[in-house]
């Protein structure tokens, strides 16, 4: 008896490929207001890159951030991983807010790089007393998805 390959399992074994993706999602809070955002969702294929707009608040130089990881919409859920503050936002004044976008980008080894541009002057904002450009984490161990 010949045995005869199957082209239904063939072709599925073909559109079949293993990605690496977010373990779980990475969540910035702008400490002044208490807003989250997620710059990365969980199962997102690595590497990825996100930005979104960040407010200041009017008079403000700096901005705070906390940065989490989790799966759960409870804060309480979260990994707390680190604080971030951005220093050096000149084009801000006393009777309005500022813009700056930050942009977060994830490798396919699990490390966060973040950055952060006020929008008004094109400026690159530095991070701390060491005058950093950008802040680079490990953040997690990305996991394989089969995707179709």
């Amino acid at each position: 008896m010949v045995w005869k390959e199957d082209s239904f399992q063939t072709q599925n074994a073909k559109d079949t490929r293993r990605v690496l993706v977010a373990p779980s999602a990475l969540l910035v809070e702008n400490g002044l207001h208490g807003q989250w955002q997620t710059f990365v969702k969980k199962d997102q294929k690595l590497p990825c890159t996100c930005s979104r707009e960040v407010k200041t608040t009017t008079d403000q130089p700096t901005i705070p951030l906390r940065i989490f990881v989790g799966n759960s919409t409870a804060p309480d859920d979260r990994k707390y991983l680190d604080n971030v503050g951005f220093l050096g936002i000149t084009g801000f004044d006393v009777e309005h807010s500022t813009s700056v976008e930050l942009t977060v980008m994830v490798d396919e080894y699990g490390v966060m790089t973040m950055s952060a541009i006020e929008t008004k002057t094109g400026k690159t904002l530095s991070i701390g007393a060491s005058h950093q450009k950008k802040v680079t984490r490990k953040i997690f161990e990305p996991t394989y998805k089969t995707l179709r």
